[in-house]
């Protein structure tokens, strides 16, 4: 369910910078975007979503380290 939300959020987040900053202006954001979506799908392809469903400790860990950064 979340999956359907947050790839709309990028759509969104593009044409309001299209809109507000150009074409050329965005495509940074584009760029970030794609980049994004590279790193989550080598993750999951890695395997890591089975990991932190299977280990506790793994996933807090996994959370603390995201809000570091």
């Amino acid at each position: 369910m979340a999956d359907c939300h947050l790839a709309g959020l990028g759509a969104v987040l593009s044409m309001s910078h299209g809109l507000s900053y150009g074409v050329r202006k965005t495509e940074g954001t584009i760029l970030g975007l794609e980049i994004g979506l590279l790193i989550i799908l080598v993750v999951a392809g890695a395997g890591v979503g089975s990991l932190l469903i299977a280990s506790e400790m793994a996933f807090n860990g996994s959370r603390c380290w995201a809000l570091a950064i």
